[in-house]
């Protein structure tokens, strides 16, 4: 394996890291946002990560059936991330929400445009 491929591979690990981080910030919010009635929140917050795994799937992963063009698609997971770290720092969590918002941001847009050429 030459030097290139194995700096791909560390580059798709540190992606899908990012996502796995924007999945689980998400769900986070939502759990803060119902947190007065627990059980509520915890299920809310499950069912959210859900439907955006299915959508992530659908619309935004490499091999998505119905897959959106890439600037739209880069615009609504800058959006989508920007989103959730503002809603995460407004509820008390800066240490969680200010990386989302630079270093999340910043691997899901090298991700888009260097591993997704359309």
């Amino acid at each position: 394996m030459g030097q290139e491929a194995a700096m791909k591979w560390i580059l798709a690990g540190l992606l899908f890291l990012s996502e796995l981080a924007l999945w689980l910030s998400i769900g986070r919010w939502v759990y803060l946002l119902f947190a007065e009635r627990q059980t509520l929140a915890v299920l809310v917050a499950i069912l959210t990560v859900m439907i955006m795994l299915v959508l992530w799937g659908f619309f935004f992963s490499p091999k998505a059936p119905r897959r959106i063009a890439k600037l739209p698609r880069i615009t609504l997971i800058v959006l989508m991330t920007l989103i959730t770290g503002l809603g995460l720092y407004r509820k008390g969590e800066r240490f969680l929400a200010l990386p989302l918002m630079t270093v999340v941001v910043l691997m899901l847009v090298i991700g888009q445009l260097i591993f997704n050429e359309t």
